[in-house]
């Protein structure tokens, strides 16, 4: 519109994967996103988008251009809805900011008390890049990546009562074939990434990346109640990897985590992963000779160093404590309770399970190499 207003919509279908481990694949789940952009002036743009994730239906209302907010009110769905700000700021040639916010989920009274605790699920992106002329380098960026625990994650309950099964679907995450769609990194993470671009020689590029990231299992948060609860559920029905599988609810909508509810638990935890990357990747485009294809030769080097690998492993699997019917026990570690023994020992059983957890923690070092020929026609 005049160069002052676009408007953008994508529909995508994706596939959906079982709930808590991300395999198998069915299809018939939707990825919808629209943005309108302001271009408030030549240095300045002004966006506002939405995603919304659904299955087991195709639904035309989300094609049109409103709020999904509100055509999902229209219909009473509960469908899987985000919304997200971001800006591009150009004050100088050659130089860009940019910065993004997605929230997934946020608890409004809480932040208009300037209370940050609580049930605030968002990623944030910002970042800037700058690309001089006739410099030593063609291209710098440098950015920051924020992503709170539980973000794109999506209670998917079964169909008779709404509850927590094993096995089942789940068609309303942030995940296409159980891989994230919004970013790489699990929830609860952090990433600042530097990125510079060289062209030395016409047709030879280098790049170098290097970039450091934190990461949490904000199920180590957990009281020791809570951890009782998984590890009486079934095995496989809950994910207690910190991962985009892992959400707040126990077995249906009302039953919540209230160490989860209640506080944002943001890289809080004892044992966090700290993972350092650098890159370098060579190209080189052989002259164009044929007007109908090209060649470039490609060669990769990475070092990967990983402090506390392991945090990503399931700390609470579900079926280690057993309700006995017969006898009205528990038995965890092949011994017997009653609910009054369970409960008086709840915290010698948490300490277990979290000790056997660090104990596998690890530091790793990894190298990868990689060559390639691109053939373009």
């Amino acid at each position: 519109m005049n160069d002052t207003i676009s408007y953008s919509q994508q529909v995508s279908m994706i596939g959906a994967t079982k709930a808590y481990d991300g395999s198998g694949l069915k299809a018939n789940k939707y990825s919808n996103f629209h943005q309108i952009t302001f271009h408030i002036s030549p240095i300045f743009d002004f966006i506002y988008y939405e995603t919304i994730i659904l299955g087991k239906r195709f639904d035309p209302i989300y094609l049109s251009p409103v709020l999904y907010m509100a055509a999902q009110g229209i219909g009473g769905y509960d469908d899987n809805l985000q919304m997200g700000m971001a800006i591009k700021l150009k004050p100088v040639n050659n130089f860009q900011f940019a910065f993004d916010i997605f929230a997934d989920d946020l608890d409004f009274n809480k932040l208009v008390k300037f209370n940050f605790q609580g049930r605030h699920r968002f990623a944030i992106k910002s970042g800037i890049s700058y690309t001089p002329a006739n410099f030593f380098f063609s291209k710098i960026d440098l950015d920051y990546t924020l992503i709170t625990p539980y973000t794109y994650s999506h209670y998917q309950g079964n169909d008779e009562d709404d509850l927590i099964d094993t096995g089942i679907y789940n068609y309303q995450d942030g995940t296409n074939f159980g891989k994230h769609i919004g970013t790489i990194y699990d929830p609860n993470s952090d990433v600042i990434s530097l990125t510079f671009d060289f062209n030395p020689l016409p047709g030879f590029y280098i790049q170098f990346i290097n970039s450091f990231v934190r990461h949490g299992n904000v199920c180590e948060n957990y009281s020791d109640s809570e951890i009782l609860q998984l590890l009486q559920a079934e095995y496989g029905q809950y994910a207690t990897d910190g991962s985009i599988f892992t959400h707040q609810i126990y077995s249906g909508k009302q039953n919540v985590i209230q160490t989860a509810q209640d506080y944002l638990n943001f890289l809080n935890q004892n044992h966090l992963m700290y993972l350092v990357k650098s890159q370098i990747k060579l190209t080189y485009n052989l002259p164009n000779l044929w007007k109908t294809f090209s060649i470039a030769f490609n060669a990769d080097y990475k070092f990967v160093y990983v402090h506390n690998y392991g945090i990503s492993n399931n700390l609470y699997p579900g079926g280690e404590i057993v309700y006995n019917s017969q006898s009205s026990t528990y038995v965890w570690n092949k011994k017997s309770y009653s609910k009054e023994e369970l409960e008086e020992n709840k915290e010698v059983i948490a300490d277990y399970y979290k000790e056997k957890w660090i104990n596998n923690l690890t530091n790793i070092i990894e190298n990868y190499f990689s060559l390639g020929i691109t053939l373009k026609f």
